[in-house]
């Protein structure tokens, strides 16, 4: 009982003073080594059993670990008789881990071992046993780390003052789990499929509301400036891409309803304020037009980051093409071929992360597309996406 006393607060003070983070982990495997007889006369010979524990593992410095734990384990000899000899123990283990390199660990410590068990098996005739101690031993080995949770452990084990368990073979090989709030997660690959999956469902049922760009602080400013020729080639500029793509889904795009509002209501449509925002067919804002949806997902056309990962953790403001604040909507940097074309958005104007289809590139190769051929590009892979056909 003493060792067990000392284990804890040895445990407890190394917490508190490393200040450190502290793991769990369960392992199992097998122990193979030499029991001796009763009688030292006897022949025996070596076997396989089963180990099982647990243990805290404290994080140190320089990839280094310290491991405190406990285990159960059988050590058993069979001679020529058939005659079975058993001991089974419990014990308390610290192991130092040396971190060679950041998925191998040699690994050096003491084991304090407790006799609970002890008896021979003849048949089905089991009897019990005296002559067999507890234990000190020492042990050395090596652990690979095999995935993030999954460790492999291979340790000699030499007994220092128990005369009854030779020397060698004492060979133990385990496997750890890491048992904390990261094995739970989802990953992240799971976390996106999910996402996406949600996603199209939710387009599917609600409707797409596609942004437009207004230019009105550009046509402002040529206004202020009384430049009626720059006025009006901005308003031709605007009207005719804004056409363009309004035409585009109506010919090419079935998968959802679609409705169009300029990008200087951006901040109205995420405040869900629907009145005198969304355009006709002709460009115009239409108080008719009526749209009382709490869900919907965002589409635009334009240069933009194609970077979906930003869906997950980013906190950014960014400014839109007419320089306005867009509440997080993620804007490229510069102009490249690379990253324009037509992008889908959850509410926050993210980009919905892959496998989702939501972005259609504006070229290919570098032969620039329609807005017709993007169109009809995404109702297409929308449409596939939904039913299955991309995983």
């Amino acid at each position: 009982m003493k060792i067990i006393n000392i284990i804890v607060l040895l445990s407890l003070s190394i917490s508190i003073y490393a200040q450190t983070e502290i793991k769990f982990a369960l392992f199992g495997g097998g122990d193979y080594s030499m029991l001796k007889a009763p009688a030292d006369s006897i022949s025996v010979s070596s076997n396989i059993n089963a180990l099982a524990g647990a243990e805290l593992i404290y994080l140190l410095k320089n990839n280094n670990q310290l491991h405190l734990g406990s285990s159960i384990f059988t050590k058993s000899s069979t001679n020529v008789k058939h005659i079975k000899y058993n001991n089974t123990f419990v014990s308390l283990n610290a192991n130092y881990y040396w971190g060679f390199s950041k998925n191998v660990y040699f690994t050096v410590g003491p084991q304090y071992s407790v006799i609970i068990k002890s008896n021979t098996r003849h048949g089905s005739e089991i009897e019990d046993l005296d002559g067999y101690n507890s234990y000190l031993s020492v042990n050395a080995g090596i652990n690979l780390r095999l995935q993030s949770h999954l460790n492999l452990g291979v340790a000699y084990e030499y007994p220092i003052n128990n005369p009854k368990l030779a020397a060698w073979p004492s060979l133990k090989v385990s496997i750890s789990l890491l048992i904390d709030k990261g094995l739970f997660k989802v990953s992240e690959k799971d976390n996106r499929k999910v996402y996406a999956q949600k996603n199209i469902q939710t387009l599917k049922k609600t409707a797409l509301l596609v942004r437009l760009r207004g230019y009105k602080k550009q046509i402002a400013a040529y206004q202020e400036k009384g430049d009626t020729v720059m006025v009006n080639l901005m308003k031709k500029k605007r009207d005719e891409q804004n056409q363009s793509i309004v035409d585009a889904f109506a010919s090419e795009f079935s998968f959802c309803p679609v409705y169009f509002f300029y990008n200087y209501d951006t901040k109205k449509i995420r405040n869900k304020e629907y009145t005198n925002v969304f355009v006709n067919k002709d460009l115009r804002i239409d108080p008719a037009i009526e749209f009382n949806l709490d869900t919907f997902l965002i589409g635009e056309l334009g240069y933009t980051t194609i970077d979906t990962t930003s869906i997950f953790g980013h906190n950014g403001i960014a400014r839109d093409s007419d320089n306005q604040l867009t509440d997080r909507a993620v804007y490229s940097k510069s102009n490249d071929f690379s990253n324009y074309g037509f992008s889908i958005r959850n509410q926050d104007f993210y980009v919905i992360p892959h496998p989702f289809p939501s972005f259609i590139s504006g070229y290919f190769t570098v032969i620039k597309r329609s807005n017709k051929s993007m169109v009809s590009i995404l109702n297409e892979r929308l449409l596939d996406y939904y039913r299955g056909k991309k995983k």
